[in-house]
C-alpha cells in the first residue's frame, strides 16, 4: 500500500534516466517497484490519494484557514497541515477547532462549510507529483493492477481521480464511506522475500 509521503521514502527518476522508481515505507512494509524487474513481484498496487498521487496540501490548507477565519479560530502555517490531514475531512475540521469549540453542533456546521468551500477550490493548485503519471503508465503497461483507497469522501475521490488521471489506470477507486472503516483498516501488503534481504 503506497501511502502518504510524510515520513516515507520516495524516489522517482524521469524518463531521461531510463528508469522510473517508487519506494515507500509504510509501517514495517517496504515496497520497491521499478521498471527493471521489481514490478514483476507485484500484481496489484493500492495507492493513497492525497499526499501520494496528488499534492493537495495547499488547497486543503487554504480552505482550512478560510474556515478558521470564518469561525474566529487560530489559523495555521501551510506546513502544519501535514499533521492535520490524512484521516478524512471530518477529522481535519475537528483538529482545526479549538477544544472548547468541539461541540457536535459546531463541528457539523463547520464541516458543511468546509466541504462547500473546499469543493469550490480543490483544483486551485492541486496537481500530481512530478513523475506520477509516467509511473502509473509504466506500471499499467507492465500488467500491474492499480487501485486507489483514500480517506477523501468516496464520490469526491472518484471525481478527483478521474479529473487528474482519467479512467485508464485504476481498476478501483474507493474513498471514505459511511459505515465503512477508513484506511488503513483491513489492508496489508506483504513484501516479497527479495525485499526482506
Amino acid at each position: 500500500i503506497l501511502s502518504g509521503l510524510v515520513g516515507s521514502e520516495m524516489c522517482i527518476r524521469d524518463s531521461y534516466n531510463r528508469s522510473v522508481a517508487f519506494a515507500v515505507s509504510v509501517g514495517k512494509v517496504r515496497m520497491c517497484i521499478e521498471n527493471r524487474g521489481y514490478y514483476k513481484m507485484y500484481k496489484t498496487v493500492v495507492f493513497d490519494l492525497d499526499g501520494t498521487l496528488l499534492n493537495t496540501l495547499t488547497d486543503l490548507a487554504d480552505a482550512g484557514n478560510r474556515l478558521c477565519r470564518k469561525y474566529g479560530w487560530p489559523t495555521h502555517e501551510r506546513q502544519a497541515y501535514r499533521y492535520f490531514v490524512g484521516n478524512g475531512i471530518p477529522k481535519l475540521v475537528e483538529r482545526l477547532a479549538p477544544a472548547d469549540q468541539r461541540t457536535p453542533a459546531v463541528l457539523e456546521a463547520a464541516l458543511a462549510d468546509f466541504k462547500r468551500d473546499y469543493g469550490q477550490h480543490l483544483r486551485d493548485t492541486t496537481a500530481p507529483y512530478p513523475g506520477i503519471p509516467e509511473m502509473l503508465a509504466k506500471l499499467k503497461a507492465n500488467g500491474v493492477q492499480l487501485a486507489v483507497f483514500s480517506n477523501k469522501a468516496d464520490a469526491l475521490a472518484k471525481e478527483v481521480v478521474k479529473d487528474y488521471f482519467g479512467t485508464q489506470y485504476f481498476t478501483i477507486v474507493r474513498g471514505q464511506m459511511t459505515g465503512v472503516a477508513p484506511k488503513p483498516c483491513l489492508l496489508y501488503t506483504s513484501p516479497s522475500p527479495r525485499d526482506q534481504r
